[in-house]
């Protein structure tokens, strides 16, 4: 018999629910991101947007800013890149474990 560290888990484990928590939290995190970030980068910036580039004028920016278009500076873009990449790497890990759970396991 396998140990648990080779097996998936089943779905009903509480394990699996509490990653499934952290995929939400990361996600919602990810569009807080866009729309603070992203939006306003692509589409334009309201007022409240543009007022609070004031303070991040300084910092490295990867993409060119323009008027009404702020660009996420540098640490952003990396914080934004690692989000998302543990958004993607948590949706796979639930979908390949979900996928190589037995339909009749028990919540252990």
């Amino acid at each position: 018999m396998q140990s648990w560290g080779s097996l998936p888990r089943p779905i009903g484990s509480a394990a699996f629910w509490l990653i499934g928590l952290g995929l939400i939290g990361y996600g919602v995190w990810a569009v807080l991101e866009i729309q603070s970030w992203w939006i306003p980068w692509i589409f334009g910036a309201d007022q409240r947007a543009l007022s609070n580039q004031k303070f991040l004028e300084k910092t490295y920016k990867i993409f060119p800013s323009s008027t009404g278009h702020p660009a996420p500076d540098g640490m952003h873009f990396v914080l934004n890149l690692l989000i998302f990449f543990v958004v993607v790497t948590i949706a796979l890990g639930l979908l390949e474990t979900r996928r190589r759970s037995p339909v009749g396991d028990k919540p252990g």
